[in-house]
């Protein structure tokens, strides 16, 4: 059980990496003004233009939230019970030796 929510977690990341690198590859060579995006979150009039009217982009951003809120972040959730129930019973037979 542990060890199937382990695989699909790791799937869930690579099919998220896939998925931003290749949007990242066509963003990164078509767009002029990615160069001028910086980690402040301060956005140019074009790249906002550019967020409201590419259908490619909506698109995109659509699925990589689909993804993170939908399947990734609730499979990291559900790890991390199982992990935790796993602590409790191992330390549960450590008192009870």
């Amino acid at each position: 059980m542990y060890i199937d929510l382990t695989n699909k977690i790791s799937v869930d990341l690579e099919e998220l990496t896939a998925n931003s690198n290749s949007f990242l590859e066509i963003v990164k060579y078509t767009q002029p003004w990615f160069a001028d995006l910086n980690p402040n979150i301060t956005y140019n009039d074009d790249f906002i233009e550019y967020a409201l009217t590419d259908f490619g982009y909506r698109n995109t951003t659509k699925v990589l939230y689909f993804m993170y809120s939908k399947k990734y972040i609730p499979d990291l959730k559900l790890y991390k019970t199982n992990g935790l129930e796993i602590i409790a019973l191992i330390d549960k037979k450590l008192e009870d030796e």
